[in-house]
């Protein structure tokens, strides 16, 4: 009788075929996650870009940029009581990123004599009510708007207490300025929506110093800055970059509320610390060792985290006179 016998792998032959998948597969995931990445990088500078040209076509329409924020009318400094709507700049350009229901939503309490008094949140030239004492802008105010959210970030909207208040100030006679945060204690604020990218306020806003206003940036308190205003030339000066919030293992890592912050500030820099960390008060990113920027023309422009300081901060002023190619 013939017998058939059946080709079959050995277990030593098969455990060299899955030994030799596992080597192939380790090979390719760098390849992988470098492709994610170089996805997620494009995404991020597109939605760098939308921020752009939504600014520019609001300009169009009210001859100025959006104010960094709604707080007090200058010069008064944002302090308890705080006295403002405290409305941010992203707020005001979500009619025309396709949120202009959202928009809307958010000033339904205007006509409330209980809470907007006929004063809308958007209001650059009166001070109204909180937007937190108003329910209908608070309760929209936690929407996740996906075009603020860096796709890199995983984790933003799980971070604790976001900070709802940006604020510079000067002391010594305007020889040191300071950057403080605001954010509500014991989780009140969690619900809030975030955002991975704030505007420019430059060096430290605007101070009402003398040296600081050709320092200052687009997005300040109550500020009406125009396309004019960008007298170093709009391809040169910031008009939003990414923030992560730091990533400190001394302090913890903190998130931004996209309804209601002001713009950051460039003093501090871009480059991490001798640990290699990045704190709160310094615009970065997830993006290995870069750090994306829209433009005054509204394109996206990476930028090293070890850049010159005086080139990075020359890009922060409007009108400072350092003007500094950034490339593409």
């Amino acid at each position: 009788m013939c017998r058939r016998r059946r080709a079959a792998f050995t277990l030593v032959e098969l455990l060299v075929v899955i030994a030799i998948i596992g080597i192939l597969i380790m090979l390719l995931l760098p390849a992988i996650n470098a492709a994610r990445e170089a996805a997620r990088k494009s995404n991020c500078m597109s939605n760098l870009r939308q921020l752009g040209t939504a600014t520019l076509t609001f300009a169009d329409t009210f001859k100025r940029y959006p104010p960094g924020m709604s707080g007090p009318l200058p010069p008064q400094t944002p302090v308890p009581p705080y006295n403002g709507q405290f409305t941010g700049h992203l707020a005001f350009l979500l009619q025309y990123m396709d949120n202009i229901a959202l928009a809307k939503w958010l000033d339904l309490d205007k006509d409330d004599p209980s809470t907007g008094g006929g004063i809308s949140i958007y209001d650059v030239d009166r001070v109204g009510s909180n937007y937190w004492a108003r329910p209908n802008a608070w309760n929209y105010a936690q929407t996740k708007v996906k075009a603020f959210l860096c796709p890199s970030d995983k984790g933003i909207e799980s971070v604790p207490d976001p900070f709802f208040l940006l604020l510079t100030s000067e002391s010594g006679g305007c020889s040191v300025c300071n950057f403080n945060a605001v954010s509500w204690s014991g989780g009140a604020g969690d619900a809030m929506g975030r955002t991975n990218y704030l505007g420019s306020a430059g060096y430290c806003g605007n101070l009402g110093c003398d040296w600081d206003r050709p320092w200052a940036g687009p997005f300040t308190n109550r500020s009406k800055n125009e396309s004019r205003s960008l007298v170093d030339g709009a391809s040169y000066t910031f008009l939003f970059g990414e923030v992560m919030g730091g990533d400190q293992e001394a302090e913890p890592r903190h998130g931004f509320a996209w309804f209601s912050c002001n713009g950051m500030p460039t003093a501090w820099g871009l480059e991490p610390d001798a640990l290699g960390e990045f704190g709160w008060y310094q615009f970065n990113s997830y993006h290995p060792n870069v750090v994306h920027f829209c433009m005054g023309d509204a394109s996206a422009k990476g930028v090293s985290v070890y850049r010159d300081y005086n080139e990075f901060t020359y890009a922060g002023g409007m009108s400072e006179g350092g003007v500094v190619n950034l490339g593409n």
